[in-house]
């Protein structure tokens, strides 16, 4: 199948503000986010309270978490510290966090948000999303609930994320999130929802990845006003569950090295330029305080339409994240 190529310019154009991403309510984000996932449910707070603030203090305003990740404490903890210290004010953050699968009903949206703003120690989100269209059985205290035999138990059948898209617009109304949007949904997911809405999402975030451009999804948002994010934008180079020498690699990719001598940037501010350029915003995560900064210093170049086209084909659909404890649900997204 032949790949369509996008006039970048032009989505650039449309969609960007500087180094803001226009949210369809006139909402603005950060193009140039900070993502906290320490790559395991369990991790040090104190690792993400200091790569925070390191953050922070490198300029980020744009702060992504995640009900599930548990760094939400972490996360608050850093931000009420640096508003302690006058670095910055809650106005300037933008604060993403999202529903995690135990609270798809709609009578257990706000209840989940407000649990999430509470461990952050804040008064609202900027965004809010719903982490995945699977829905697991319900429960505010279990995110991963289980039958006797350790499988999880999903609520599909029960549970439609129609119904939960309405708990999170009821979220928007009581005033809690100053935007709502949804993560790993499909085409046909989301054209269930926009049929099914009164407000429709304001962003999407997917993986996206030189090697996994997920160039049709982006574009099928992007047509119908959702913004969107990319996580995993340098295709997560620690990952431990792959080995395969053939499997690619930003830092070692000799296109993205090639275009980066040209600019005196590094293969890893190359793809995540590509991003930024073509109107998509990116949460890069890092602890290393020289990579944090590094990760948003791209705003003092342009890549040429030529190098976003050589870039655009680095593409061979190469997904990482599956989840695969999700499979057996049947609004596993990435069936369709």
């Amino acid at each position: 199948m032949k790949r369509c190529l996008t006039d970048h310019s032009v989505l650039a154009r449309m969609s960007t503000s500087g180094t803001n991403l226009r949210l369809h309510n006139g909402v603005e984000m950060p193009l140039v986010g900070f993502g906290t996932f320490q790559g395991s449910y369990e991790c040090d707070q104190n690792v993400v309270v200091k790569a925070t603030k390191e953050a922070i203090d490198a300029g980020y305003r744009h702060i992504d978490t995640a009900q599930v990740y548990n760094t939400e404490t972490g996360v608050g903890q850093a931000i009420r510290e640096k508003i302690d210290e006058g670095k910055v004010t809650r106005a300037e953050l933008f604060v993403t966090t999202k529903l995690w699968s135990h609270a798809h009903r709609r009578c257990d949206v706000i209840p989940a948000l407000k649990k999430s703003l509470q461990t952050m120690g804040l008064d609202y989100v900027d965004l809010f999303l719903v982490h995945w269209p699977v829905a697991l059985k319900a429960s505010l205290d279990i995110f991963f609930p289980r039958d006797e035999n350790g499988e999880l138990i999903f609520a599909d059948k029960d549970i439609d994320y129609v119904e939960t898209w309405q708990g999170m617009e009821d979220a928007l109304e009581a005033g809690l999130t100053r935007a709502i949007g949804i993560s790993n949904f499909n085409e046909r997911q989301i054209a269930r929802v926009l049929k099914n809405c009164k407000v429709k999402p304001m962003n999407q975030q997917i993986e996206s990845n030189p090697y996994f451009n997920n160039n049709q999804l982006i574009q099928f948002c992007q047509s119908h006003g959702i913004t969107v994010t990319a996580f995993s934008p340098l295709g997560k180079p620690g990952r431990t569950w792959q080995n395969n020498p053939d499997d690619p690699y930003v830092a070692t990719d000799k296109v993205l090295i090639s275009i980066g001598e040209k600019y005196g940037k590094t293969p890893q501010q190359i793809a995540l330029k590509f991003q930024v350029q073509r109107g998509v915003a990116i949460i890069p995560k890092s602890n290393t305080p020289s990579r944090i900064r590094g990760n948003r210093e791209l705003f003092d170049f342009t890549l040429t339409e030529e190098e976003m086209k050589q870039i655009e084909g680095l593409d061979r659909n190469f997904r990482i994240l599956w989840i695969n404890f999700f499979r057996p649900s049947r609004e596993y997204p990435f069936t369709s």
